[in-house]
């Protein structure tokens, strides 16, 4: 276990540097900005933290990954980010053509889910921006937000979508 103020890595095999850390096969648990929390956690990841750089760079080991947000209660198919450990943010990759899906864990929202071609995470504010999202699929509803873009507050709280369209059977 190599664990720090911001956040925790789980290993069999560590590769130490003088300010790096680098594991072919962690599990990640970042931290909130309430340090009592858990903001991300996920598992099965190639992962390298540059302390100098203040840069985390992590990408799964397998082509499927759910990356959970306790703190927003949602999780989330990317499968590679960076953290910006100085300015506390995590910026989701996507591959060209491919859609992170989110799925809320809130328990008051059940079939909660959507899909987004970009996700950005500020652990300072525990703000989630979803960009790219094509619709949001909630219970026998589809939602087509005007701009594509939505944002999740801590507790699962979506930001009110303005001028969206709803499609209901």
């Amino acid at each position: 276990l190599f664990d720090w103020d911001k956040a925790n890595m789980r290993s069999k095999q560590f590769e130490f540097g003088a300010h790096s850390a680098y594991s072919d096969t962690t599990d990640l648990k970042i931290k909130a900005f309430d340090a009592d929390a858990i903001a991300l956690s996920t598992s099965n990841l190639n992962g390298k933290v540059d302390f100098d750089e203040q840069i985390g760079k992590f990408k799964a080991n397998a082509d499927f990954l759910t990356t959970v947000l306790p703190y927003n209660q949602y999780e989330t198919s990317f499968n590679e980010f960076d953290w910006d450990m100085k300015d506390e943010t995590v910026t989701f990759k996507s591959h060209a053509g491919k859609l992170g899906s989110f799925l809320s864990i809130h328990p008051d929202q059940d079939s909660l889910w959507f899909q987004g071609e970009s996700a950005f995470y500020n652990l300072r504010t525990n703000l989630l921006k979803i960009g790219g999202v094509p619709h949001i699929v909630t219970s026998d509803a589809f939602v087509y937000p005007e701009t594509g873009d939505v944002e999740i507050q801590p507790g699962g709280v979506m930001t009110n979508l303005e001028n969206a369209r709803i499609i209901a059977d």
